[in-house]
């Protein structure tokens, strides 16, 4: 398969955000994301809302995300929609807010619509979650520039 030039960014960007949403992971969520992964959604609600519980030092906005995952894939969506939104909240709140990891709820969001035929509702969520990933994107690739430039004057001060 053969991709454009933009397409190829695109593809390079999609992996690198995937590879740093692993490194904010705890070895715990990872170990759950796994359990969903193979299909073990019972096993993993469980292990996630245990650690919901027990756990001090996990992110509890990722917990509640994949709860809502697992909740999801067992085709519960009334109780995943609810685990997202609990998700987003804490999320929106910290300090600084992580936007980018509040469009993940938000667009499961809209696939539970979307799987509910409230398409116009579906599209309004899958948009919202869009623009926070292009406006992150273009964030940080203005910031990439602006560091460019600064090395690039300082290499030409010294």
């Amino acid at each position: 398969m053969k991709l454009s030039n933009e397409e190829q960014k695109i593809t390079k960007h999609y992996l690198e955000m995937v590879q740093k949403q692993a490194e904010k992971l705890s070895v715990s969520i990872l170990f759950g994301r796994l359990l969903l992964k193979l299909g073990k959604y019972n096993n993993s609600l469980r292990y996630f809302e245990q650690l919901l519980k027990e756990s001090q030092d996990e992110d509890r906005a990722w917990l509640e995300f994949y709860i809502g995952r697992a909740y999801q894939c067992k085709g519960e969506s009334d109780k995943a929609r609810k685990y997202y939104e609990l998700a987003c909240n804490p999320m929106k709140k910290s300090d600084p807010p992580r936007i980018l990891d509040c469009s993940d709820p938000l667009s499961k969001i809209g696939d539970i619509l979307h799987e509910r035929k409230y398409l116009d509702e579906a599209l309004k969520y899958y948009q919202w979650a869009l623009e926070i990933r292009r406006d992150t994107f273009y964030f940080l690739q203005e910031i990439k520039a602006n560091r460019r430039v600064r090395w690039q004057q300082t290499e030409i001060e010294i």
